[in-house]
């Protein structure tokens, strides 16, 4: 049944979404046109007016099934919403910053379970700040319904990218490498996704890949068990949790038993979504699915994938292996196996049939003979830019560079693991380092940032940051240049020194690349 223009008015006035000091201009306006018998029209002309949104408009001709205010936020349209909950676009009317607002469905209301896990999700997004997963600004009451206000996100999420069909390798890896990255942060400070799926990943229009809903996710605290019994009365024995067609086995048998590898285990099925635009594993039943992930062998990516298939395949054995010891144990590994897959797609895709890559062992030999001054006139030569031949040369010229890179990092690391200051410093004088070079390593170990895992740069993009001084702090590198101008020592310790050189300086990773690579030309390494 329709409601009256004046049962519509009331309606606004006492929803909150305009004052009534707005609506005073609107209704004297009102007075001259022709009177309005329908609620409906009377809605269309507040639309029009721009004093309310089509949705805002629908609910209070529904005579207000859910509020449209929650705390100090209006909401002005709807985004989703599943069995748990609703989410909303809503606008800080102070701050005028758009949010996302996730309510709990009215018919939870007097459920304590439902509750209390939805109070779960508040506070385990309340204690997670990180570029890659979805902030939570606020939490409350509004007329019995309990609320989260969350950071609003505009894009998709890749389960809907995902279903336009599959994604490029290098898109495909970047994507899951970016939520690998929120989740690493999120076992860090003791929450465990246990949903994480595409449809969890949001891909923002500028290219950030976002985590949200955490609304089954298990708060550890440090050296807390996986079933403890704190999470007891919410992942009862033998309850499933999550999404089948991404679950671990583990977690299948008993979400209490799920833990960080299980998360890692699902961002591998999320991985060959991506690639494959279908999931991991088939069934007729979930009964099926959950079988078919127990029992069945990790499935792989064919010749459609080209000469990537094969360092793709292993990647996913590692992620989706059966048993939770025979994983990758850490996001921090999935991060680091991630940057050298790509790494290695890219090299073969552009170069079938032959890989640029070298071990760091083997760079570590060939540093031992020559020196600094014997390898700038072969760095001078290849300095011909121009035609394809050269772009190419340089590109190849640039992996070395990041090999050499790796190679320095595992070369002090050899000095990191000894137990003694003395006996490392001992070790430094027996090769001719100096004793100063060898407590800069000890000073530095502790930030233990490895660059492999913390850059993620393809070499296309380190061959364009090369050849541009933007983002580099110009005063500061010139005083490294400066401390290091007239050292002459072996290429193997003249890269250790540029590496310790550059860690003196608090910059960001990407900044750390462009250094090395102008100290090498500098050095003519």
């Amino acid at each position: 049944m329709l409601i009256s223009p004046v049962r519509l008015f009331e309606l606004l006035l006492a929803s909150g979404v305009q004052p009534a000091s707005v609506l005073e201009p609107f209704c004297t306006d009102a007075q001259s046109l022709p009177p309005v018998d329908d609620a409906a029209a009377l809605a269309q002309l507040l639309v029009d007016r721009q004093l309310l949104t089509p949705y805002q408009a629908e609910v209070l001709l529904a005579e207000m099934p859910h509020p449209l205010v929650y705390g100090k936020n209006i909401v002005v349209d709807r985004i989703g919403g599943g069995g748990m909950g609703q989410v909303f676009l809503a606008v800080h009317s102070v701050m005028q910053r758009q949010v996302a607002v996730k309510v709990l469905n009215d018919r939870f209301v007097d459920s304590h379970d439902s509750i209390e896990r939805f109070l779960r999700e508040v506070r385990a997004a309340a204690r997670l700040q990180h570029p890659h997963i979805v902030t939570a600004f606020d939490a409350d009451r509004a007329d019995g319904r309990h609320y989260l206000v969350m950071e609003y996100v505009n894009g998709r999420d890749l389960g809907q990218i995902a279903a336009d069909g599959p994604l490029p390798v290098d898109q495909a890896l970047d994507y899951i490498s970016q939520g690998a990255q929120g989740l690493q942060y999120a076992h860090s400070q003791g929450v465990i996704h246990r949903d994480i799926k595409p449809a969890n990943l949001l891909l923002s229009n500028a290219g950030v890949v976002k985590v949200l809903d955490l609304g089954i996710a298990r708060i550890q605290q440090a050296n807390e068990p996986a079933s403890d019994e704190t999470v007891a009365h919410l992942t009862v024995e033998g309850m499933v949790m999550g999404t089948v067609d991404f679950m671990a086995p583990e977690q299948a048998m008993n979400s209490a038993h799920a833990d960080a590898r299980s998360d890692i285990y699902s961002l591998g099925c999320s991985l060959f979504s991506l690639l494959t635009g279908k999931p991991a594993f088939h069934g007729n039943s979930i009964i099926e699915k959950i079988f078919a992930h127990r029992g069945q062998p990790v499935p792989q990516l064919d010749d459609a994938h080209g000469p990537a298939a094969r360092t793709l395949n292993q990647l996913l054995r590692n992620m989706l292996a059966k048993e939770p010891d025979h994983r990758y144990q850490t996001m921090s590994h999935v991060i680091e196996a991630i940057a050298e897959c790509r790494r290695e797609c890219s090299a073969a895709t552009s170069q079938p049939g032959r890989s640029v890559q070298s071990s760091p062992r083997t760079i570590i030999g060939e540093l031992d003979g020559g020196t600094v001054a014997e390898h700038g006139e072969t760095l001078q030569r290849e300095k011909a830019p121009g035609s394809q031949q050269d772009r190419e040369n340089h590109l190849q010229r640039v992996t070395e560079l990041l090999e050499n890179f790796v190679a320095g990092r595992a070369f002090r690391d050899h000095f990191i693991d000894l137990e003694e200051e003395d006996a490392i410093l001992r070790k430094g004088c027996d090769e001719g380092l100096p004793p100063e070079l060898v407590r800069d390593f000890l000073r530095v170990q502790c930030e233990q940032r490895n660059w492999t895992i913390q850059s993620d740069l393809s070499v296309e993009l380190l061959a364009q940051l090369e050849q541009t001084s933007e983002g580099v702090n110009h005063d500061a590198f010139q005083q490294v240049v400066a401390y290091a101008a007239g050292r002459s020592m072996p290429r193997k310790q003249a890269i250790e020194h540029c590496l310790t050189l550059i860690l003196d300086h608090e910059i960001p990773v990407i900044e750390e690349a462009t250094w090395f690579n102008k100290l090498v030309d500098r050095y003519g390494l």
